[in-house]
């Protein structure tokens, strides 16, 4: 129990969890950090707990963001000097670069990879897709979900079957994503998303949807990426356009997308997390 192993600091990874440790700490003088996940705006607790939340965070002596645009969302509702943006790290697992992929490839493509949900907006890539009058170009969305069904459809629909892969979960991504041409992020809303954390690790040239939120802090745009107005389909398709017909514009942003392994490297994060830790015990 709490009381009787005294941890030196309690760190709540889930609204759920963060309020109970906060609770269970009640007269114990154990600090207590909490770790959002999450964009409230996008995932609303129930009014129970989002009073609970709201009350027991001012007890927290941190409480971390993965984004600038979370810490500003926060700040009105808890004092800033309790509040720290810390992202979470870029980890890719180096893979032989000769092994091949469990499935045939196209010889050009973009990527996308994500669950198959409705808020990684993968219609509207498709949709973006079909507007790009490429047709030596396809499209490969890498992930599982219950939005497949959906996704099949619309792919007959837009008459994409011979252009656009739907291969599920992959095991090791990056076999595919070293193979792709760039990335897409199409996502309606993200917290912070490491998707697009390990292509750019992976070297790929990025774009995105400026969504809330994540993208803008990991994309700066046009100098290691591209984004465009949040669910703009026709912004998408022509920016995708763009890359397709630019291979020196690939190769630039390529060039520029591993240094975020600089800014978002493990190093360099958990020394951020060792000094939030230091400073609370």
């Amino acid at each position: 129990t709490l009381r009787s192993n005294r941890p030196d600091v309690v760190i709540g990874f889930s609204e759920h969890m963060s309020v109970m440790m906060l609770l269970a700490t009640l007269g114990l003088s154990i600090p207590v950090i909490v770790f959002e996940h999450t964009d409230p705006r996008q995932a609303p607790l129930d009014r129970l707990w989002g009073l609970l939340r709201r009350w027991s965070y001012f007890r927290a002596k941190g409480i971390v963001l993965l984004t600038e645009e979370l810490k500003a969302v926060a700040v009105q509702s808890w004092p800033e000097k309790i509040l720290h943006v810390i992202p979470n790290p870029a980890v890719v697992v180096e893979s032989d670069r000769n092994v091949s992929p469990p499935f045939e490839l196209p010889p050009r493509f973009v990527v996308a990879m994500g669950r198959l949900v409705p808020l990684k907006g993968f219609d509207m890539l498709l949709e973006a897709f079909s507007r790009c009058k490429r047709d030596d170009w396809s499209l490969v969305i890498l992930g599982e979900g219950e939005d497949r069904p959906r996704l099949e459809q619309l792919v007959k629909s837009l008459k994409l079957e011979q252009r656009v892969l739907l291969p599920g979960r992959v095991a090791e991504p990056s076999h595919v994503l070293r193979r792709a041409e760039f990335f897409v992020l199409s996502s309606r809303y993200e917290g912070f998303p490491m998707a697009l954390v390990e292509a750019m690790a992976c070297g790929l040239p990025v774009l995105s949807f400026d969504c809330p939120t994540g993208p803008s802090d990991i994309i700066r745009d046009g100098e290691d990426g591209i984004l465009v107005p949040r669910e703009d389909i026709s912004a998408l398709a022509e920016a995708m356009m763009g890359l397709m017909d630019d291979e020196g514009e690939r190769r630039r942003l390529a060039a520029r997308a591993p240094e975020v392994m600089k800014r978002f490297c493990v190093e360099k994060v958990m020394g951020q997390w060792d000094v939030l830790l230091a400073s609370v015990r």
